[in-house]
């Protein structure tokens, strides 16, 4: 059996995070940390992220259907996870995320 290697990489950084809003809420004020009440690993997006997750995905979408990623590969981060499952949800890539 022969294997099928993608023709493109496509390496995406996770959208904006809640971690990302409070360290720019601790730059405003002059604070040297940044409160937030979770694990790094469990920060989620941002409203904002979010939006941005999904308007990647009507991005990918948009593309012919042979520029599509195939395949989607994440982080176990809960911003990373919700930024691949709302590319595939917004139609960027078939599957499960």
């Amino acid at each position: 059996m022969r294997q099928r290697w993608p023709e493109k990489l496509w390496i995406v950084r996770h959208g904006q995070s809640a971690g990302n809003v409070a360290r720019d809420a601790a730059d405003a004020a002059g604070l040297s940390v940044i409160d937030l009440p979770m694990r790094d690993v469990d920060v989620p997006l941002s409203p904002l992220g979010e939006q941005q997750a999904r308007a990647l995905g009507h991005w990918f979408a948009a593309l012919p259907e042979s520029q599509r990623p195939e395949i989607v590969l994440s982080s176990p981060y809960v911003r990373a996870r919700q930024t691949a499952r709302a590319v595939c949800e917004a139609g960027g890539v078939v599957g499960d995320a």
